[in-house]
């Protein structure tokens, strides 16, 4: 029994130091007016979290210290969550507070990790894996009689009957010879295709990577077949001349990951370079010509000192047009590896995070947040609402160089990590303003207290600024509050991070007994 106990005890402080390290774990070394919205990371963690853009774990629950770990965490269309739960291994669909509505797995298959989609119909898409029994020996000199071949299967499937509603096969139209010259075809267990990324396109068909084979295939969703198949130098059934990319003598992409179709039609995938001479990884974007055959490069950002990241990754092209790239913990100097980068499109670095652990995907949602994005072109008001967001806010422009946008984004929480010589208490928001494309701006910024909590008396609430999210102490703003108008107003002080709070404690109000209760009870009342 005590050395049960024991065990019990070492496994809960574990998990405890899961839960309260991992934000500390992430390094920030840019901050450059990165994009809205929250980070979707899976470091491998017994929770789920969605980090912010200082690496801050902002909204996380814990599944237990028996759970092995979560990837593939995002959020769908629909405004779902999911992630792969190792432990079942099963992705699970959450509402936003982390809870679980549903269960998602292959029929008659093991599920695999790599992808999962909410189609627009309601309907899930899996990827599963099978194995088969070749005897390669018809294939290649001294193959196995009985090799172990590993067959991906792609499925949608209904959720309300758990009924598959269709069905495909890499077997059925893919070649074990298809793989790329490092898989090893004379081995007793063979690994030709991994599939890791689905997607449907804007036509109703599928886009799938296939990395052992070098390529991202186009699958007519309706009959099956093969529309076409791209790959780079060494993928055996290229059918595209690459445009403008080729260097080295290799053209295309080796090993890829995450491709995905852009509102544009082009498509951006994450190219891990396994196979190059040199390799390297990096973010390419490329315009397709299905008619022609033709991949031309119009886009494509490299890492630091062209570090490679082996296996994993992903990219994702932001609403404001910044690309954000997962490097899958990526190795660099200083004992820290690249998380995630995101990246005009100039390649100006916006936004750089470094862990001591790595992530399959790193994905970038609105989530719980309040994000409003204006285009300022010259002086004049600007009301920070719409019709599904209200950031509380309001620019007044007296002066601005450059044309571009402003966003400013409503988080629901109060700021952490405040330091010395802020605010003594402050209320549960923040707000982070950035900008684009404009050099300089000047003006006033009021902050309407309709509908925000946290205060007793108005007067009393002053405006805090520090110039980099998550960093920094807070400066007090010189603040008016406009009583007819119920709103906090102060001079613009640049683009960082503010919030509102009180300069020093405020007169104690007792909870309980309340003011003037007759009868109390003798009994002690917790709150």
């Amino acid at each position: 029994m005590n050395r049960f106990f024991t065990i019990f005890i070492i496994l809960i402080f574990w998990n405890n130091y899961l839960l309260h390290s991992e934000s500390e774990l992430i390094q920030r070394t840019v901050w450059n007016n990165p994009s809205p919205g929250y980070l979707f990371l899976a470091p491998m963690d017994n929770s789920l979290a969605v980090y912010d853009n200082s690496g801050y774990k902002a909204f996380s629950k814990s599944f237990g210290f028996l759970n092995q770990g979560f990837m593939d965490f995002k959020m769908h269309p629909n405004g779902k969550l999911s992630a792969y739960d190792l432990l079942s291994p099963k992705f699970i669909v959450l509402d936003s507070n982390f809870n679980v509505l549903d269960t998602a797995g292959a029929i008659g298959y093991t599920t695999d990790f790599h992808d999962f989609l909410i189609l627009p119909n309601g309907n899930y898409l899996v990827i599963a894996e099978a194995d088969v029994y070749i005897d390669m020996r018809q294939y290649v000199p001294n193959g196995h009689p009985n090799a172990r071949v590993n067959d991906f299967i792609l499925q949608e499937i209904n959720p309300s009957t758990k009924q598959v509603v269709w069905q495909w096969n890499a077997i059925d139209h893919f070649s074990v010879l298809d793989a790329t010259e490092d898989i090893d075809l004379q081995d007793s267990y063979i690994r030709p295709f991994h599939i890791n990324s689905v997607e449907m396109l804007s036509d109703g068909n599928l886009l799938i990577s296939c990395r052992h084979m070098d390529e991202i295939i186009k699958i007519n969703k309706q009959t099956g077949e093969i529309i076409w198949r791209m790959g780079g130098s060494k993928s055996r059934n290229n059918q595209f001349t690459f445009v403008n990319d080729t260097i080295d003598n290799f053209f295309g992409f080796s090993h890829q990951h995450d491709p995905r179709e852009l509102p544009n039609g082009n498509i951006l995938l994450f190219d891990n370079g396994n196979l190059r001479r040199n390799p390297f990884s990096r973010a390419v974007e490329y315009s397709i010509d299905e008619a022609n055959r033709r991949a031309t490069k119009v886009w494509e950002y490299r890492g630091p000192n062209n570090i490679i990241s082996d296996a994993g990754g992903s990219v994702q092209r932001l609403p404001n047009g910044n690309t954000l790239i997962g490097w899958s913990g990526s190795f660099s100097e200083g004992g820290h590896n690249y998380l995630l980068s995101e990246v005009t499109p100039t390649g100006e670095i916006a936004l750089e995070l470094l862990s001591n652990s790595g992530t399959y995907r790193a994905l970038r949602f609105i989530f719980k947040s309040d994000p409003v994005t204006l285009s300022v072109n010259s002086a004049g008001q600007y009301n920070f609402v719409n019709s599904t967001y209200n950031t509380n806010t309001t620019f007044v422009l007296n002066s601005i160089s450059g044309t571009g946008k402003v966003t400013i984004e409503k988080h629901r929480y109060p700021p952490y990590n405040l330091n010395q010589g802020g605010p003594c208490s402050v209320l549960p928001y923040r707000w982070v303003i950035t900008k684009q494309g404009i050099n300089s701006l000047g003006g006033y910024l009021y902050f309407n207290l309709s509908g925000l909590s946290g205060f007793n008396d108005p007067r009393e609430l002053k405006v805090y600024f520090r110039s980099a999210e998550g960093f920094g102490s807070f400066t007090e703003l010189n603040t008016t509050f406009n009583s007819q108008a119920n709103r906090l107003e102060t001079s613009f002080a640049g683009i960082g991070e503010y919030c509102i709070g009180t300069a020093g404690i405020g007169v104690p109000v007792p909870v309980s007994p309340s003011n003037n209760e007759i009868n109390v009870s003798l009994s002690p009342k917790f709150i």
